[in-house]
Formats: structure tokens, C-alpha cells, sequence
């Protein structure tokens, strides 16, 4: 959640007999990390260069998984995960705070292909 405006979606598993059992979880999808990249470039957290670069791999790899070729979506995922990484100690190219929450839609995306 990058400004006061967003709107994310989470899911609530409350288990009242064991409080460990019990876990919150925001819903990753393509488009709200998109928008998590979008929302981070806006606020010029992210370079504007790197955020179209993710924005295209994204939606190539959408496009991917609509034509029902989830290996070759997972690459893309796999390679925006990695560019994201060498991004990562260049404040210039991203910040911290975009670095977390971008990555970790990421690795979300590519663990639901799994």
C-alpha cells in the first residue's frame, strides 16, 4: 500500500480455536501489482524506465497464461523477479519501500504458478 488512496484486497482465515492458525493475506493479481508499479511511479519511487520495463514483462506474462502457456509465464515472472533484484541497491532506480512490496507481489504471482 503505497498511498492513502489505494484499495487492496485480502483474504482473512480466523480459525478461533488456535490464533496461530489464523493469517491475513493480501490478493496478488497482475493487475494490482501493475498498479503497485504504477502507484510506485507516481510517487517516484521507482525509476520510470524500470516501472515500464516491469509494467511490459507483466503483461506479457498475463498474456502467457491466457494462451495457457504457464512455463513461459513463469519465465517472465521468474526474469521480472530478477530484474527487480539487480534494481534493488540503486535507490535511484527503486526504493526500498517500492523494492519490498513490488518483489513481494512478485514472488506471490510466481508461487500461485507453481
Amino acid at each position: 500500500v503505497l498511498t492513502t488512496n489505494s484499495i487492496d484486497i485480502f483474504s482473512i482465515s480466523f480459525d478461533k480455536t488456535s490464533l496461530e492458525d489464523s493469517k491475513t493475506q493480501k490478493t496478488v493479481t497482475f493487475a494490482s501489482t501493475i498498479q503497485d508499479i504504477k502507484e510506485a511511479q507516481e510517487l517516484d519511487l521507482i525509476h520510470n524506465g524500470i516501472a515500464q520495463s516491469l509494467t511490459n514483462k507483466l503483461q506479457d506474462a498475463e498474456k502467457q497464461l491466457d494462451n495457457n502457456h504457464q512455463d513461459i509465464a513463469k519465465k517472465l515472472i521468474d526474469d521480472t523477479i530478477k530484474h527487480v533484484e539487480e534494481s534493488q541497491n540503486n535507490d535511484k532506480l527503486i526504493s526500498e519501500e517500492a523494492y519490498d512490496i513490488i518483489h513481494e507481489d512478485l514472488i506471490v504471482l510466481v508461487e500461485a504458478l507453481n
